[in-house]
């Protein structure tokens, strides 16, 4: 049997649905097959945890639905009128927060994929916020090697879904073995998945599970990059992550490093660049670098502290990985993977991020020039290598001068041998320096939230208090980490909250001059990447605050021009067709609260609010809340005291501080110029961090 085992064969085998026959055929086909072996073991252990979590609840005196939802298959049947203009025909994944299904579009006959969220009705409100996130990150990546979203919503039966385009296709290691490719076309293939997740990078999305199963190769051997389920943005805030900080995201053995200390203030692009290494080894060897299997613990251990085993020692006829060499002047059956393929992997694959390629775009140049037999740059600095091609290029030249090479040669092995004892010691202090930084920022961020929580219970001067101390560190990060975004951030992010308090306290010089330091950086960060929607968000939330201090100050006139310009950016984030109800309800909510009056504009307002409630689905307090604002706004205060209930419905038990806020968003009918300093300091507060 050649061909791997379909997911459904696999699901078969591993709950013993098939007759004797069947099963010893295709334990056979596994016996020889690593990577159906290793799928196998993946559908056992999932198998085995559903079983005996049934075990448990069905034991119970008092079942949980939730819990039976879960864990049930879902029928595509029962599901399949919940969508007007879809078929849905038979489920195809099934992951720990989504289930994907294939689907007819009943108009065009095309064949599609449909990700529900797995909990329903029942998905809490992170999780649905994770859910949104996913489809706003990967609608607004147009690339023809990332899955393409073509609408999403919420269905009759309350699921949260998206529809996207249907690839019928084999994961990025099993097409490889199935057509039993070589090196080169394998490495061309994985040229256009870095291409793709550059270009994800490009648009300020870290894609976070990099693995060969969420890359898909079509019968046309075109790779899709797919589930964008833990992607995060560049700017984020510990607030807006999709996991909390100290939470290892990912999958394990693809993790890198830093992923797998769950230090979140040290991901960036390179994480990716070290999944990619990870996907990269599998794919050509059949075999990971390191032991994954065994407790989480110890494969934690290996994935932060194990060197990879070279790569060319783990690859074998019979490993799972590329065929053998097919190259002429190499003897047929020999490892296809050579010094410098393997010095390429081991790059991506440095535990420290600073040792590897800084993005993903050198790493794919990389491998472009080794296809195009030019010299590669993760070797570019090392003599011996460079000397090496120049003898491969030049044999008849450098024969006339055989004498002075060697002795070129023996100079230069010295001088290497020098330069690689201060490389190791230089290594050592930078893993330090890291180390360092780490437990700097995860101190930073300690004393904000402990300044968030002052400021929460109106003790303003405890919140100031620990917001300077915070700064001691975030402005000691961001001195030696100019390059590193969420360190830019965090300064900026204390900058913000050291105003608020300063608000708070009616000291509205020191408050204007901390909105000033964050507004500077804020500008600069747009400046690096004017296509970034966060850093946009947060450059109008700078000069709003700025717009609303100096009103309080009597400089009206440069109160206006933040204030315009606020409105600018907040319009155009607005009106892009894409952009999510937040963005929609922050301008609503700023032509209605605008401090220069002259500046409001309450219908619009009303226009912009109804358009952000109808895109979150009737679902979020927030915009419902400022609906009712721009109702009231607009004369009409019945509507506004009708949606106003309608937002304090949906406040979940759990959250008092965000009920305590819809149940005074109508006291921002007052006249701004009477509303006192420290509700004006609550009213920012509630529009989040950096993102």
């Amino acid at each position: 049997m050649s061909d791997c085992l379909t997911d459904e064969q696999l699901e078969d085998l591993a709950s013993r649905r098939l007759s004797e026959t069947e099963a010893h055929r295709l334990h056979e086909h596994v016996e020889h097959c690593p990577a159906c072996r290793d799928l196998l073991a993946e559908c056992s252990e999932n198998q085995s945890f559903a079983r005996s979590v049934k075990q448990v609840i069905g034991g119970t005196t008092r079942r949980s639905s939730i819990i039976q939802e879960y864990l049930d298959e879902p029928a595509a049947g029962h599901l399949s009128d919940t969508i007007p203009g879809y078929e849905l025909l038979h489920e195809l994944h099934r992951g720990t927060q989504g289930v994907v299904y294939q689907a007819v579009q009943s108009a065009t006959h095309r064949q599609m994929a449909i990700k529900f969220l797995r909990e329903g009705v029942h998905a809490s409100r992170s999780t649905r916020k994770r859910f949104e996130r996913e489809i706003e990150l990967v609608a607004s990546l147009q690339h023809p090697n990332i899955i393409r979203v073509s609408e999403s919503g919420v269905s009759s039966t309350g699921h949260h879904y998206y529809v996207m385009d249907y690839v019928a296709g084999l994961p990025l290691h099993r097409y490889v073995v199935q057509h039993s490719l070589a090196l080169e076309p394998t490495l061309a293939l994985f040229v256009k998945v870095c291409d793709a997740v550059n270009f994800a990078h490009q648009h300020g999305v870290i894609h976070r599970d990099l693995k060969p199963s969420n890359v898909l190769v079509d019968s046309d051997g075109v790779p899709h990059v797919l589930d964008f389920g833990l992607a995060k943005p560049m700017m984020s805030s510990s607030k807006t992550w999709t996991s909390m900080t100290g939470e290892v995201v990912g999958t394990l053995p693809y993790m890198a490093p830093e992923q797998a200390r769950g230090g979140h203030s040290q991901i960036d692009i390179r994480a990716d660049v070290y999944s990619l290494g990870v996907m990269l080894y599998q794919v050509l060897t059949g075999q990971y670098p390191y032991p994954v299997v065994g407790p989480i613990a110890e494969v934690l251990n290996h994935i932060t502290g194990t060197e990879p085993v070279a790569p060319r020692r783990r690859w074998s006829v019979d490993s799972g990985g590329i065929s053998a060499s097919q190259r002429a002047g190499k003897r047929p059956g020999l490892c296809p993977i050579d010094e410098e393929v393997e010095t390429i992997i081991l790059r991506a694959l440095a535990k420290e991020p600073e040792r590897r390629y800084p993005n993903v775009e050198m790493l794919k140049q990389d491998i472009i020039r080794y296809l195009e037999g030019q010299p590669i740059e993760a070797r570019r600095d090392a003599g011996l290598h460079v000397l090496r091609k120049s003898l491969v290029r030049y044999k008849a030249a450098v024969a006339a001068t055989a004498a002075g090479v060697v002795l070129t040669l023996t100079f230069s092995i010295a001088l290497w041998n020098m330069y690689l004892t201060q490389l190791h010691e230089r290594e050592r202090a930078d893993a330090e320096r890291i180390r360092v930084i780490d437990i700097q920022g995860q101190l930073a961020t300690a004393l904000m939230q402990l300044g968030d929580r002052a400021l929460d219970h109106g003790d303003a001067v405890d919140a100031r208090t620990q917001y300077q101390a915070a700064l001691m560190w975030n402005q000691h990060m961001a001195a030696r980490l100019l390059d590193n975004l969420p360190s830019q951030s965090r300064l900026a992010d204390n900058y913000m909250r050291l105003g608020d308090a300063a608000l708070y306290l009616r000291e509205y010089d020191q408050a204007c001059d901390y909105y000033r330091r964050f507004n500077r950086i804020m500008i600069e960060l747009s400046a690096a990447a004017p296509g970034h929607k966060g850093f946009q968000d947060h450059l109008a939330m700078s000069q709003e605050r700025l717009g609303d201090v100096l009103v309080r100050m009597g400089s009206l006139d440069e109160a206006a021009q933040f204030a315009q310009q606020a409105i600018e950016i907040r319009k155009r984030l607005a009106e892009e067709p894409r952009a999510d109800y937040s963005l929609l309800e922050s301008y609503a909510r700023l032509l209605l609260t605008c401090r220069i009056e002259d500046l409001r504009a309450p219908a619009e307002a009303l226009a912009a609010a109804r358009e952000a409630v109808v895109r979150s689905g009737e679902r979020e307090p927030i915009a419902l809340a400022t609906l009712a604002l721009a109702y009231l706004r607009n004369g009409d205060p019945v509507k506004a005291r009708q949606t106003h209930q309608q937002a304090l419905a949906l406040v979940p038990a759990g959250e008092p501080g965000l009920r305590r806020r819809i149940e005074s968003i109508l006291g921002e009918s007052q006249s701004a110029e009477t509303r006192p300093a420290h509700e004006a300091a609550g009213d920012a507060e509630t529009r989040g961090r950096i993102q």
